[in-house]
C-alpha cells in the first residue's frame, strides 16, 4: 500500500514532463509508450492485489490505458504514411471511449442525491471544454477527406468533453480524503489540459503513424503525467472505496463549485477573443448562450433547495417531533390565526386545555421510552376525534391544547368529553397495557372582539386554570349543576 500518492505521483510525473522537455521526437514516443504500458500494468496489478468487488471503471481505465500503448507502439514502429495508421487512430479513439466508460462508472457510483447535484455542474464543464476543443480543433479541420481522420477529430473533443463533464460532476460529490479519487481527478485535468496545448501544437507539426493529436513537450509531458496518477490511483488501497457499490456521500463543496462554474463561464467568451473560423465563432457563441442556460436553472434548482430547507426548519421549528403535532410556537401561531378569523368573522373561539392525569408512574414504572409511546398514542386518539380544522397541538410534557371556531358551548363541551373519552381507553404497549385519564379545561367565547382579553396568553392562562379547576374536582361528589371550565360566555 502506497503511504504517499501524491508524493510518489508527483516525483514520477514530474519526472514524466522533464523527460518530455529534453528529449527528442523519437525518445518521446518511446516514453509515451513505456509510461501508458506501465499504467496499463500497474492499474491491472492494483485490481489483482486489492481485489474490489466491482472493478469495473478500473478495468476500463486499464484497457483504456492498454489501448494508447499499442497506439503508441504502433507510431515506434512504423513510418509516416504507414498502412498501419488508421489502426494507430482507431486505438487512441477506443482509448477515449474507454476512458468516458470509466468516468461513467465513477459517477454512476455516486449516491443519488450526489449525482443530481453535480448533473448540471457537470453538463455546463463539458460544454465548456466542447466549446474549447471543438472551435479550435474540430471546425477548421471540418473539410478533413480522410474519414478516418475525421472520425477521430469528432470523437476526441466530444469524448473528453463528456470526460471532463463527469469527473467534475464526481469530483464535486466523492468522498472527502479519498485519495484514489482525488488522484483520478487530478488525471482528468492534467490530461485535459495536455490535449488542450496539443490543440494548437498539433496543426504545426506533422502527424505520423501514432503520434496522433501531437503537441509540444510540455503538453506531452502533461498527458503522461496524468497517466502516472491514474496509475497511482490504481495501485492505492483506496481505490477499494472507488470500486464500492455506492459511494459514501461527502459534504456539499460550495467553493470548488464556484470555481469550476467561473472557469465554465469565462471559457467561450475567451475562445470567441481569439483567431477562429467563422463555424468556431458559432461554436463558441452557442456554447456561451448554453452555459449561461445551465448557469440560470441551476441557480433556480439552488433557489428551490433553499426554500424547500428553509420550509423544512420552519416545519421542524413548529411541530413536536414525538407526536408530529404543532409545539408551543406551532400552537401560538395557529391560534393567533384562529382568533383573527373569528374577529373577523364574528364566530365563537373554544381553546381546550387537556392534561394527562397520574402520567408520571407510567415513566417510573415501565420507562421513558413507554412514556413516549404512550403520548404518540394520546396525540393519535386526540387528532382522530378532532376536526380537520382544529388544532391539536402539544403545549409541553404531558400537556396539550385543542382549538376549534365555530362551536357552541355545549357542543366545546362534548368535544371536551369526547377528548377524555378517547384517552381513556387503554393503551396496548410492549410492556403491558396502562390506563390514562384527562382532565380538560374549557375556554369559550361567543365573540373574540375585545383585544385585551382574548390575547393569546390571556386565553391560554384561563384556559390552564380552568383545567386546574377540572382536575381538583375529580376527587370531589359529583355535581351535575356545575359546569365545566371558565364561567364566561
Amino acid at each position: 500500500m502506497l503511504r504517499s500518492p501524491w508524493l510518489v505521483a508527483g516525483v514520477l510525473g514530474g519526472l514524466a514532463v522533464v523527460a518530455t522537455v529534453i528529449a527528442s521526437d523519437a525518445a518521446v514516443l518511446l516514453l509515451r509508450t513505456a509510461v501508458t504500458t506501465a499504467a496499463a500494468a500497474t492499474l491491472v496489478a492494483g485490481i489483482a492485489v486489492h481485489r474490489p468487488r466491482m472493478p469495473l471503471a478500473w478495468a476500463l481505465l486499464a484497457a483504456g490505458s492498454a489501448s494508447f500503448a499499442l497506439a503508441a507502439a504502433i507510431g515506434v514502429a512504423t513510418d509516416a504514411g504507414s498502412p498501419l495508421e488508421p489502426v494507430a487512430l482507431a486505438l487512441v479513439t477506443a482509448g477515449y471511449v474507454l476512458l468516458l466508460g470509466a468516468a461513467a462508472v465513477f459517477a454512476h457510483r455516486l449516491n443519488p442525491s450526489s449525482r443530481r447535484d453535480g448533473l448540471v455542474e457537470g453538463t455546463i464543464v463539458a460544454v465548456a471544454v466542447a466549446a474549447v476543443l471543438g472551435a479550435v480543433l474540430f471546425s477548421p479541420q471540418l473539410a478533413e477527406v480522410n474519414l478516418v481522420n475525421q472520425a477521430h477529430r469528432v470523437l476526441g473533443p466530444v469524448t473528453l468533453a463528456a470526460i471532463a463533464g463527469l469527473i467534475t460532476r464526481f469530483a464535486l460529490a466523492m468522498p472527502a480524503h479519498c485519495a484514489a479519487g482525488q488522484l483520478v481527478v487530478g488525471a482528468t485535468v492534467l490530461g485535459l489540459l495536455g490535449n488542450l496545448l496539443r490543440v494548437e501544437a498539433s496543426a504545426e507539426r506533422a502527424v505520423v503513424a501514432g503520434d496522433v493529436l501531437a503537441g509540444g513537450a510540455l503538453a506531452e509531458g502533461l498527458v503522461l503525467a496524468s497517466y502516472v496518477l491514474l496509475a497511482t490511483a490504481g495501485a492505492h488501497r483506496s481505490m477499494l472505496m472507488l470500486a464500492a457499490p455506492r459511494l459514501p456521500p461527502a459534504p456539499r463543496r460550495t467553493g470548488p463549485r464556484l470555481i469550476v462554474l467561473g472557469i465554465a463561464l469565462l471559457l467561450p467568451p475567451t475562445v470567441l477573443a481569439t483567431d477562429l473560423t467563422l463555424q468556431g465563432r458559432q461554436i463558441a457563441l452557442a456554447a456561451a448562450v448554453l452555459i449561461n442556460l445551465l448557469v440560470l436553472l441551476r441557480l433556480g434548482q439552488l433557489l428551490r433547495e433553499r426554500d424547500r430547507a428553509n420550509r423544512a426548519l420552519a416545519e421542524e421549528a413548529a411541530h413536536d417531533p414525538l407526536t408530529g403535532l404543532p409545539n408551543r410556537r406551532g400552537l401560538l401561531a395557529g391560534l393567533e390565526v384562529a382568533l383573527e378569523r373569528c374577529r373577523r368573522d364574528g364566530r365563537s373561539l373554544a381553546v381546550l386545555f387537556c392534561d394527562l392525569d397520574r402520567f408520571k408512574p407510567i415513566n417510573d414504572r415501565h420507562g421513558h421510552a413507554a412514556g413516549d409511546a404512550a403520548l404518540a398514542e394520546v396525540a393519535r386518539r386526540l387528532r382522530r376525534v378532532t376536526r380537520h380544522e382544529e388544532l391539536v397541538a402539544r403545549m409541553a410534557g404531558d400537556e396539550f391544547v385543542v382549538v376549534a371556531t365555530g362551536l357552541t358551548r355545549s357542543e366545546a363541551e362534548a368535544l371536551a368529553g369526547r377528548l377524555e373519552d378517547a384517552v381513556g381507553e387503554p393503551i396496548s404497549l410492549p410492556e403491558g397495557t396502562v390506563t390514562l385519564s384527562m382532565s380538560v379545561g374549557l375556554v369559550h367565547r361567543e365573540r373574540c372582539d375585545q383585544a385585551s382579553e382574548d390575547a393569546l396568553s390571556d386565553l391560554l392562562g384561563a384556559a390552564d386554570r380552568a383545567m386546574y379547576e377540572v382536575k381538583h374536582r375529580v376527587t370531589a361528589p359529583p355535581d351535575p349543576d356545575r359546569r365545566r371550565g371558565d364561567p364566561a360566555g
